[in-house]
C-alpha cells in the first residue's frame, strides 16, 4: 500500500513536527554561501573552476527567478571545465529540497545532488546520493557508510512502507567497491530515470534526515505541496511521494546489531 507504515521510528513527534527555514539558495543571491571546490576527488575528467572563472565564462548564472549551472569549455589535457558546489554551512539532521526545471543529460555528464560528512571522510562519514547519474544511465538514490559504521536495512521494515527495489545496490549500506559492496538504495522503480527523463519531469526532490533514518521524496511541479511552498513543510504528510526509504533505527530495533549506530551514520 503506497504511503503505508513509513514512519522514522524512535523520533518523538516534537522533533519532526515542524521545520524552520535555516537557509535558502535562490534568485540573484543563489551562489552566496557556497564553496567552489577546485579539487577533483574522483580523479576524473572534470576541471573544477573557482567562482570568478565560473561567472566570467557563464558556467553559473543567477537570475531573479532561477539559477543556472552549466558545463564549461575545454580545460587542461582531456578535461572539461565544471563546477563543484559545497555549502559553507553544515547541519546535523535537516530537511533539504531542490526545485529544478531542467537537468543536464547526454554523453560526458555526471551531475549529482548529494549530502556527505562535514569531515569529508568517505565513506566512513556517510553519503546520501539524492540525484546522480552518468552519461545516458539512470539515476540511483543510494546511501554509503564505511569504516567501523556497519549498517544493513531490514527488508520487511522497508516493504511495510511500500514496494521498493534495490537494483545495482543492496540492503547493506557498507561500501567497499573493491569487495563488490556498493551501498544501500531501496527506491521506487519510478526514481530510476535517465537524465533526459528527469529533464522532462521538473519539480522538487527533497530528503528528510533525522536520528532514525532518511526519506527521499519527489513531487512533479503540479504536485508540490502548499506547505513546502509556504516554508512550513510537513514531511509527515508526504508519504505518498516517497521514492526512497532508509529506516536505520527501525532496522536496528527489529534485529539488534543490524544497524548499531543509526543516528550517526551521516555526520
Amino acid at each position: 500500500m503506497p504511503g503505508g507504515q513509513c514512519s522514522l521510528h524512535h523520533v518523538p513527534p516534537s522533533e519532526v513536527a515542524t521545520y524552520h527555514l535555516a537557509r535558502a539558495f535562490q534568485g540573484k543571491n543563489f551562489f552566496e554561501g557556497w564553496a567552489f571546490g577546485e579539487h577533483d576527488w574522483t580523479a576524473g575528467s572534470s576541471q573544477y573552476m573557482n567562482r570568478s572563472v565560473a561567472e566570467a565564462e557563464r558556467m553559473i548564472e543567477a537570475r531573479d527567478t532561477h539559477a543556472i549551472i552549466r558545463t564549461g569549455g575545454k580545460g587542461d589535457f582531456l578535461r572539461r571545465k565544471s563546477v563543484r558546489l559545497t555549502t559553507q554551512d553544515s547541519w546535523m539532521y535537516a530537511l533539504v529540497a531542490l526545485r529544478f526545471t531542467h537537468v543536464p543529460y547526454g554523453c560526458g555528464v555526471w551531475p549529482a545532488f548529494w549530502m556527505n560528512s562535514g569531515s569529508g571522510h568517505w565513506p566512513d562519514g556517510g553519503e546520501l546520493d539524492i540525484l546522480e547519474y552518468v552519461n545516458f544511465g539512470d539515476s540511483r538514490i543510494s546511501f554509503h557508510t564505511g569504516g567501523s559504521k556497519h549498517c544493513k536495512l531490514e527488508p520487511a521494515v522497508i516493504q511495510d512502507c511500500d514496494d521498493f527495489e534495490t537494483g545495482r545496490v543492496s540492503y547493506n549500506c557498507y561500501t567497499d567497491y573493491e569487495a563488490g559492496l556498493n551501498g544501500c538504495g531501496p527506491a521506487k522503480a519510478s526514481s530510476r530515470r535517465t537524465g533526459e527523463e528527469w529533464a522532462q519531469s521538473p519539480g522538487v526532490l527533497a530528503a528528510e534526515w533525522n536520528a532514525a533514518g532518511i526519506k527521499v521524496f519527489y513531487f512533479s511541479e503540479p504536485e508540490i505541496p502548499a506547505d513546502l511552498l509556504n516554508d512550513q513543510p510537513r514531511p509527515d504528510a508526504w508519504n505518498a511521494n516517497i521514492i526512497a526509504y532508509f529506516p536505520f533505527a527501525a532496522s536496528q530495533q527489529v534485529l539488534p546489531g543490524l544497524c548499531p549506530a543509526p543516528a550517526t551514520l551521516l555526520e
